[in-house]
């Protein structure tokens, strides 16, 4: 097998839920089932050939072939019913159960005609081919009611980008029924196909999912892989206007793709989606930035931190990921494994370019505040060393001039490179991914992200995010798991353990560093500042006196202290010219505050998890408002990271 060489592409995976009416009444007289089942197989047929059309038009995203799956209880009548369809059609089957098995069936209604196979036998017969099983609440003396179908009637929700409803538009008896499952379904604006039992011909998609007037299946199928539209607004500039943040006079439309021959006129990809998949493992080095912040964070002993930023940066990020998982409390594999075969290689690519573009963007973005004071030192070089050579003009210019141009390519290499926007992206992207660890084994979606701000250019750019991350949920399909009360006193420690707890250490490092680091550079600044003014203050004594200032004198003379402290004069305002920059550029301070304010949230939230219920749905409601405190930290991070832009000075 060759080496993975660019990020994972997702499989274009599409996942079917169903819900619908029991046996009894599947064999009402006005009922025509075996019109009902032709219409069912019709469905799910243009539904998988419209998913293995969009895996073609979108070849460029998707790494496979369209993935189907189905998202049944397998109650008997209509789950059963789409459930022995889809199978048939290649169909994948993943089951949420409510309760144990033998619980479940035990409630289920028979035939007394034998018109159809008996249910519970189907359900073994299904159950027996089902790719994944889930069972909501494992406890053996649990009496299923109203609340169990409801549970799981999310669950099927929660695990469907579209919804099959066999239901005769009859009005709910019940929490758990089919037409509670369909208004559970609409509020969630999930896309919803009604099938009439009775007239199964007439199926119609229901227009309360926000879907274009007259979209058929097969549209809203595609729609639902298709990747992110590109920004109709963007525009490809010319490098020169990139650089100066230039405006184009005449908007010329970013490059879309064509679709397949045949194929519905499709949106074209974004850019950064692309520009992400494309990116190759590259060999390099960095860590000016982190060398020169573990030396004013006054870290002991003192190490320069040298980055690498190829194949190697992801080996030590699939080895992290991998102590994580592995760390005491042992986790049991039926956890571990699921949750690292979706998300360890995807999550090693996403946080492993996040940290080689946030380097590269950090170290050039600093490096003009470190050649800035050598062209003031070159310049008092020739000055007072070269002068009475003659040569001490050309060597000043040279040095001048070569130091300067190399702020500038550096400059040019991180505004063509993207490394700002990229970074942004690929720690947003790590961060979703990491939040999928945790959410998937409760059974909880990533939710969508939709930007609010002036930022016209931002709203794509965390569109694809976001794309992408639950593009690789839908892979996941079902989280085969059975909950027991053991299983979610594990899930509550999980959470606490390697999803709060390392967040909240990293908070609580990071606050501390940074208010040393802001401390240390803003004291030096003020050091910096006060030696520039004792100088000044000489030197405007010198003028008084001796109508000669000091700093022209030592240079004239140059050498003995008078010289050094010309120098000093000039280069003092130099130095804290970076140091000022570099102070600005890290925003240290407000970092601090940032972890501070993160510290003062998650420390509540463990006390919060550690006090919840053991209940899958009590878990997974603390789970995903975790997710959503975090969340808030990493949009409130991107309007931070996004004004720390390359420039020039």
């Amino acid at each position: 097998m060759p080496p993975v060489v660019t990020p994972p592409r997702p499989i274009p995976a599409l996942r079917v839920g169903v819900t619908g009416h029991r046996l009894n009444r599947l064999l009402e007289p006005n009922v025509d089932l075996d019109g009902l089942r032709a219409q069912v197989r019709a469905v799910l047929a243009t539904v998988r050939a419209a998913a293995e059309q969009a895996a073609v038009d979108y070849s460029e995203v998707y790494g496979a072939t369209a993935l189907l799956r189905l998202i049944s209880p397998l109650a008997e009548g209509a789950d059963q019913l789409v459930a022995s369809e889809a199978l048939e059609l290649g169909y994948s089957l993943h089951v949420p159960l409510p309760c144990l098995p033998e619980i479940y069936t035990a409630g289920f209604q028979r035939s007394a005609r034998g018109e159809t196979e008996d249910p519970c036998a189907g359900f073994q017969r299904l159950m027996g081919r089902a790719e994944a099983v889930q069972v909501i609440d494992g406890s053996p003396g649990l009496k299923l009611g109203g609340a169990a179908y409801a549970a799981v009637g999310r669950a099927v929700l929660r695990h469907s980008d579209l919804l099959i409803a066999i239901w005769d538009q009859s009005p709910a008896d019940g929490a758990g029924g089919t037409a509670a499952v369909v208004d559970q379904a609409r509020s969630w604006l999930l896309p919803v196909l009604v099938i009439d039992p009775r007239h199964p011909v007439g199926a119609q998609l229901d227009d309360v999912a926000g879907l274009p007037p007259g979209s058929d299946l097969a549209t809203v199928v595609r729609n639902l892989l298709a990747p992110p539209p590109a920004d109709p607004g963007a525009v490809k500039r010319p490098w020169w206007r990139r650089l100066f943040h230039v405006p184009s006079r005449q908007a010329v439309p970013a490059k879309a793709s064509l679709p397949a021959s045949g194929s519905a006129a499709r949106p074209s990809v974004t850019g950064p989606l692309l520009q992400y998949l494309r990116t190759h493992v590259s060999w390099g080095i960095g860590g000016l930035f982190t060398s020169v912040v573990g030396v004013f964070a006054l870290d002991w002993p003192p190490r320069p931190r040298v980055m690498t930023l190829g194949r190697a940066r992801l080996i030590q990020t699939r080895k992290s990921w991998d102590a994580l998982w592995s760390a005491p409390p042992p986790l049991e594999p039926a956890i571990v494994q699921p949750i690292t075969q979706l998300l360890r290689e995807p999550y090693a690519w996403a946080d492993g370019l996040a940290d080689r573009f946030g380097t590269l963007h950090r170290d050039l973005s600093t490096t003009p505040y470190v050649l800035a004071p050598l062209a003031v030192i070159a310049v008092l070089i020739a000055q007072i060393g070269l002068t009475d050579a003659g040569a001490g003009p050309a060597v000043r210019s040279t040095a001048e001039f070569l130091i300067l141009f190399a702020n500038f390519l550096l400059y040019l290499r991180a505004v063509h490179a993207h490394y700002h926007d990229r970074w942004i992206d690929c720690r947003s992207l790590a961060e979703q991914l990491r939040y999928l660890a945790f959410l998937w084994p409760l059974g909880r979606p990533l939710r969508a992200v939709r930007y609010v701000g002036d930022d016209k250019g931002e709203a794509p750019r965390i569109a694809w995010v976001g794309w992408y991350a639950r593009a690789i949920a839908r892979q996941g399909g079902l989280f085969p798991i059975v909950f027991t009360a053991e299983r979610l006193a594990v899930c509550r420690e999980l959470i606490v353990d390697r999803f709060i707890q390392p967040q909240l250490a990293y908070h609580t490092r990071a606050s501390r560093r940074n208010r040393r680091v802001h401390k240390v550079l803003h004291r030096l600044a003020l050091v910096l500042f006060a030696g520039a003014m004792v100088l000044s203050a000489a030197d405007f004594a010198s003028v008084l006196w001796t109508r000669t200032p000091l700093t022209q004198a030592g240079l004239s003379k140059g050498m003995g202290w008078a010289a050094i402290a010309a120098a000093v004069a000039i280069l003092l305002p130099g130095i804290g010219t970076g140091v000022h920059g570099f102070l600005s550029q890290g925003d240290f301070w407000n970092l601090c505050l940032r972890s501070e304010k993160m510290t003062q949230r998650l420390e509540p939230l463990i006390q919060t998890v550690e006090s919840t219920p053991l209940t899958l749905e009590a878990l997974g409601n603390i789970a995903e408002d975790a997710a959503e405190t975090m969340r808030d930290e990493v949009l409130n991070w991107r309007v931070f990271a996004r004004l720390k832009a390359p420039a020039l000075v």
